[in-house]
């Protein structure tokens, strides 16, 4: 049996109150890091394809491997009571979702690769694959966010790209 854990989250639920709250948590749930990454992978995709079957192509495999299976991942550990919340606010909760999420990456990276996916592609997913590696090394010592990493990441590329 699993212990019910508390999370911060929760206790800024009981001092905030009202639109602000409320706002905060749309943002946080439109601009999560699955949600942003499949729409970034899906524009890079898009800018590298010849036509439409190859966009989608690239565009079904970069997001299922590096935005869908992570998120999966999360959701199932959350419902099965072993992540405090969908944030994963608690520290020693990260390590696995971290793991999955790299090796994920990874796995998009290599199969991308063999398939000969545009340069680019290729490049997004090993920037994930980079951000993802710093952020497990420095999720010890801190809460990296996630959200803002992925969000810093995606306007760099999509510079490029736009």
């Amino acid at each position: 049996m699993t212990d019910v854990i508390s999370s911060p989250a929760a206790s800024l639920r009981s001092t905030n109150s009202g639109f602000q709250y409320k706002l905060a948590k749309v943002v946080t749930e439109v601009f999560a890091p699955p949600i942003i990454a499949v729409i970034a992978l899906g524009v890079v995709s898009y800018q590298s394809a010849s036509h439409t079957s190859e966009f989608l192509k690239w565009w079904g495999i970069s997001s299922l491997l590096i935005g869908i299976i992570p998120a999966a991942f999360i959701f199932k550990r959350l419902h099965a009571g072993r992540l405090s919340d969908h944030n994963i606010s608690v520290a020693s909760q990260r390590y696995m979702p971290f793991v999955i999420s790299i090796a994920s990456a990874l796995a998009a990276f290599i199969i991308l690769h063999l398939m000969s996916a545009p340069p680019f592609i290729i490049a997004v997913t090993l920037s994930a694959i980079i951000v993802l590696v710093l952020a497990m090394l420095l999720n010890p010592k801190c809460k990296m966010s996630i959200h803002c990493s992925s969000i810093a990441s995606i306007a760099i590329i999509l510079t490029f790209v736009l």
